[in-house]
């Protein structure tokens, strides 16, 4: 994890990846669902998901406090229709722009989400970054975590557990 978010050598323009992975690993939403927030989706202390993989996607998700620096500049100033990352608004889609530019950024500070011998599609942080902390000692295994991880919503994780506490 600290590879993840504080590379020793940090990509140019890598700091969309970064917020990314900050919201993922304390929302519990899925890259898909990041990547698709617009200015007006994160009001009122909550992201609005308005769709998703599944019906049960859409919903709203509490922002955790430690993310509200990236949400008040990722949306000052902006237009509610502004998409969060202005980064990828030339891509013709942005959620598979992002999962490109995400696995270059993975290789390139030598983190690579392979498993068991195979490699794990990564359209949910939340589990990878679980598995992550698992193969680093952490009490977790693939899905079960002494911190209560669910679909819903990162419940029992804080900053300090997933993303500084990784070894």
């Amino acid at each position: 994890m600290r590879r993840l978010l504080y590379p020793s050598k940090p990509p140019k323009g890598w700091g969309h990846i970064g917020d990314a992975i900050r919201i993922a690993a304390l929302s519990g939403m899925r890259q898909g669902e990041i990547i698709g927030l617009q200015v007006g989706d994160c009001a009122n202390g909550e992201f609005a998901v308005r769709e998703g993989k599944t019906k049960a996607s859409v919903r709203k998700v509490p922002i955790h406090s430690d993310l509200l620096q990236i949400i008040e500049r990722r949306t000052a100033g902006r237009l509610p229709t502004d998409i969060m990352f202005p980064e990828l608004q030339n891509t013709k889609t942005p959620k598979d722009a992002f999962g490109k530019q995400y696995a270059t950024y993975r290789r390139s500070v030598g983190v690579d989400d392979k498993g068991t011998g195979k490699r794990r599609a990564l359209t949910n942080f939340l589990p990878a970054l679980v598995r992550y902390r698992s193969r680093a000692g952490g009490d977790c295994d693939d899905y079960n975590c002494k911190g209560s991880w669910s679909p819903r919503g990162a419940g029992g994780y804080d900053v300090w557990n997933i993303l500084v506490g990784a070894k």
